[in-house]
């Protein structure tokens, strides 16, 4: 088997030119090429029966088959014309699917570029020594050398099919081989003179040099200087082409003299399409005034080419076969293709000759190119990154410039998995206060899961925030039931504290129910989510949001950072770190500034407050009222340089938070890593790391004289020392690094077992 495959793969270069020949010199009989191709599809078939799951497939197309048959029969004539067609249009779906489970090692890249210079070659030493073809044989008034090759069209599709594959695999090889595969590449582009071959060519090339410059990130000099002088040749070379030789002769005959005239309806159908769709309107009326039959299994293959081939593949395609016929072929390439792993540079060169296709012919239904098509599906198989999980991760939540801390745990989780055993794509949306632009986000947030989930190869789609991100993934799931859903709860998108919230309960009912499996922050969220989810408990997968970097939060100079970040080196500081929203606790922690202030039961102390949000007024309004301006400093937006400084220039750092939606609550385990005491409210997220007296104190929820009694006794307290190393080693069981195995584990071949 695998030596079948190997010689008609590099064969298929000669039997095209055996079969130019036999249509030219012997057009009445059996062609030689349905009968090798058609033996080979046969094998094929053969061997995918032997696998269950391809059965379905090869069942259907039978089946099919058999009723196509009888129509013909009965209603088209020309049984053999038609037969002959529904093979060719079959042929890349099931070569496909062969070539997505074949495997064969030594057919790589190596025999794309041996199959590309036999093409040259087979043009290029006909061309210098006056043997071959003319495209003005075929076509009056079109210039173009061939070759031995059948048609224009098909040469430069498969040229254009092999192109981006040779010059990635030419990268790593000598210079002498890359300067000889891109001089005849060139002169076959000129000699050949179509359209279709220039024009794809330019657009891979914009490709591969636009990839490069984005992995660089930098402009290359060579590129440039080669881009430049590639431009040069072009202008040069280009009046002397057979393409530009074919314009000048349709312009004279078409009377264009302008630009304007060229833009007109007929001269594009004239010019750009070639007429094609004016071959395509004869069709549509002849199908048009066709009997329902006809318009549900097509008019057939021979009344096309009795009027005149429309050379557009989805045309060809839906006339053939009809409207039943064309929704079973794109259901069946459809559901082939999604489940293969299809990515990079394969799939780039796939989807530019489906997009060819649509305003070129002889690509999809030929054998001569799809047999290339569908061995991408095989190469792929064997880069070198086929084996690394792929993920998209997805979320409404992302940091931007100005928003820099707006999803950071996102950006943190991102960036692990992205540097490790993963290829990982994001489909993410940045903080929007606009109502327009934010619908606008959210409509292309899932349009793009959708599209990218449903094409791409993915084998997980991570979303994070699991009521406002899901909706696409969803979708994909629906499309894709093998692709694996990981839904992140976060906060308010599971919990709801406020009553405009319970919508986003509802919704994350609905979606956590199709998760494969659901990633929460704490116990706490661990047991939401099975009391009030109803999720079974070996699906909850305990990860703290990216967890905390603890080379950068760690304990400094406290003289040094109050001086960097601005604060008096002679006072003492304590600190509290969130968002200035609701059941937050600043306004606990203000209360409590107030009664320490005015009774006077500790004096020592200024207070620092850093955050944003909605009630920043409330807060400061609040401060007013109880006359601290001179007490508190409040800083709003920070980096996290800036917050380690204050951070290690605090005495005590507080957290009086009594939002239920507070998860975790990374602020406590950044203070924690930086061996500042904590004093945290006894209540939900942060319940998970902290443990009273031992790296940590609890003081009661929203009580602001509880608060005090403790910053007292904490202050006091002779044994701080040994409780801030705890804190340390707590906030390293959540570091990033040492958290990170487990994140990764999620997206292991251990997905289905326990992972907790």
């Amino acid at each position: 088997m695998k030596k079948i495959i190997l010689y008609f793969l590099l064969l298929q270069p000669i039997l095209d030119i055996l079969i130019s020949l036999q249509q030219r010199y012997l057009p009445n009989t059996l062609s030689i090429g349905l009968i090798i191709r058609g033996l080979l599809f046969l094998l094929i078939f053969i061997y995918l029966y032997k696998n269950k799951k391809n059965r379905k497939y090869l069942i259907s197309y039978i089946v099919f088959l058999f009723i196509y048959v009888l129509y013909a029969f009965f209603l088209l004539g020309n049984v053999v014309t038609e037969l002959s067609n529904v093979f060719q249009i079959f042929y890349l779906p099931f070569l496909i699917l062969f070539f997505s489970q074949y495997e064969d090692s030594k057919i790589s890249k190596n025999i794309i570029l041996i199959i590309s210079f036999i093409i040259l070659n087979t043009l290029v030493i006909p061309y210098i020594f006056g043997w071959g073809f003319n495209i003005s044989e075929q076509y009056i008034n079109k210039d173009g050398f061939i070759g031995f090759y059948n048609g224009g069209n098909e040469i430069s599709a498969v040229l254009l099919c092999l192109l981006p594959l040779s010059l990635t695999y030419l990268q790593d090889k000598k210079i002498y081989l890359k300067i000889l595969y891109i001089v005849e590449y060139l002169v076959c582009t000129i000699i050949i003179g179509t359209k279709v071959l220039f024009l794809g060519t330019i657009i891979i090339c914009v490709y591969l040099i636009t990839k490069s410059l984005l992995i660089r990130k930098k402009i290359n000099g060579k590129i440039i200087i080669g881009v430049i002088v590639t431009l040069v040749l072009i202008g040069f070379i280009l009046p002397l082409t057979p393409i530009y030789k074919n314009y000048v002769t349709s312009s004279e005959y078409y009377q264009i003299d302008s630009v304007d005239d060229l833009f007109e309806d007929d001269n594009i159908d004239n010019i750009i399409f070639s007429k094609r769709l004016s071959n395509a309107h004869r069709i549509k009326k002849e199908y048009n005034k066709s009997t329902v039959p006809n318009k549900l299994l097509g008019i057939g293959r021979y009344k096309i080419l009795s009027i005149k081939d429309i050379e557009i593949d989805f045309y060809d395609i839906f006339y053939s076969i009809g409207i039943i016929g064309t929704i079973y072929y794109l259901i069946l390439l459809f559901l082939i293709i999604r489940d293969t792993r299809f990515y990079g540079i394969y799939k780039v060169t796939f989807l530019l000759m489906v997009f060819i296709s649509f305003f070129s012919g002889h690509i999809l239904f030929k054998p001569q190119v799809s047999i290339y098509l569908a061995l991408l599906f095989f190469l792929n198989k064997y880069d070198k990154d086929y084996n690394k999980k792929r993920i998209l991760l997805v979320s409404n939540m992302y940091p931007s410039n100005k928003n820099k801390h707006y999803g950071s745990f996102v950006k943190n989780v991102y960036n692990l998995l992205k540097n490790d055993d993963f290829i990982i794509a994001k489909n993410t949306i940045t903080k929007h206060n606009n109502k327009f632009t934010k619908l606008l986000a959210y409509i292309k947030l899932y349009l793009v899961t959708i599209i990218e989930g449903v094409i791409g190869c993915y084998d997980y789609i991570y979303i994070h925030f699991v009521s406002h991100s899901s909706p696409g993934g969803i979708i994909v799931k629906k499309i894709k039931p093998n692709i694996k859903l990981i839904l992140n709860a976060h906060g308010n998108d599971v919990v709801a504290d406020f009553d405009f919230e319970k919508k986003n309960v509802k919704r994350s009912k609905k979606y956590l129910q199709q998760a494969d499996m659901v990633v929460v922050p704490s116990n706490y969220f661990a047991s939401v989510m099975k009391k009030d989810y109803k999720i079974k408990e070996n699906k909850i997968f305990i990860y703290p949001s990216g967890g905390v970097n603890t080379t950068k939060f760690k304990k400094n100079d406290m003289t040094e950072s109050k001086k960097a970040c601005g604060l008096d080196k002679n006072k003492s500081y304590i600190g509290f770190v969130s968002r200035f929203e609701k059941d937050k606790g600043h306004d606990t922690f203000v209360e409590a500034i107030n009664i320490l202030v005015n009774e006077k039961k500790i004096t020592k102390y200024n207070y620092v407050m850093v955050g944003n949000g909605k009630e920043e007024k409330k807060l400061l309004n609040l401060i007013k009222k109880y006359k601290l301006n001179k007490y508190i400093t409040i800083r709003n937006m920070v980096t996290q340089d800036e917050l380690v400084n204050i951070y290690n220039s605090l005495d005590l750092f507080v957290l009086p938070t009594f939002r239920k939606s507070d998860s975790l609550t990374l602020v406590g385990l950044e203070a924690m890593a930086c061996e500042v005491p904590l004093i945290v409210a006894n209540n939900y997220g942060p319940t998970d790391y902290v443990k009273d007296g031992v790296n940590g104190f609890f003081f009661t929820p929203q009580d602001a004289k509880d608060l005090v009694d403790k910053i007292i006794k904490v202050s006091k307290s002779k044994s701080l020392n040994k409780v801030n190393k705890e804190a340390r080693k707590t906030a390293i069981e959540y570091d990033a690094e040492n958290t990170k195995e487990r994140i990764k584990r999620v997206f292991s071949d251990d997905f289905d077992k326990p992972l907790r």
